[in-house]
């Protein structure tokens, strides 16, 4: 995998600190922000490959910060992280514009594996959206829609819809 350049943006140094001491080792140039605006500004000044966010900071939230950032057309892949868990908290990150969503505390292994899926999608090497009628997959992001709506599926009856499928 080459080398990519992210962007974690969290109030905490804490969790700063721990997603680079994961990201590192995998070869990526890790830059850090702790809040949104002074993620808008490395944004500026550095060529970033992905972008992971904290929703809840002071000052300009994640949400905010990804907001500015579909405004602006930006088509950086964003990654957010949150402590709240509830439905219409990821489903309006989600309609805002974030690639994926990842809800604190989290394993460091389902980490990397969505931050490499986000990567191989930034060069193009991700699995096609498949379509069946008015069901959408993207399997890279395990994200469906159904009628342009997004669903909420758990682990379980994601594979029991792609075992349907296949």
């Amino acid at each position: 995998m080459n080398a990519k350049t992210i962007l974690v943006v969290d109030d905490s140094a804490t969790i700063r600190n721990m997603l680079k001491a994961h990201l590192q080792p995998l070869g990526h140039h890790v830059l850090e922000a702790a809040g949104g605006r002074a993620g808008l500004e490395q944004v500026r000044n550095h060529d970033l490959d992905l972008i992971i966010t904290d929703q809840n900071m002071p000052g300009m939230d994640g949400l905010e910060l990804l907001s500015r950032l579909r405004s602006r057309h930006n088509p950086i892949h964003v990654l957010m992280l949150t402590a709240r868990d509830a439905l219409n908290e990821r489903v309006r990150g989600l309609n805002l514009g974030a690639d994926d969503y990842l809800t604190k505390p989290f394993a460091a292994v389902e980490l990397i594996a969505r931050v490499n899926a986000l990567v191989r999608r930034s060069r193009g090497q991700g699995a096609q959206r498949r379509e069946f009628g008015p069901l959408t997959l993207d399997e890279d992001a395990h994200r469906a829609w159904l009628g342009g709506q997004p669903l909420d599926l758990p682990r379980r009856e994601w594979a029991i819809l792609l075992f349907l499928l296949d």
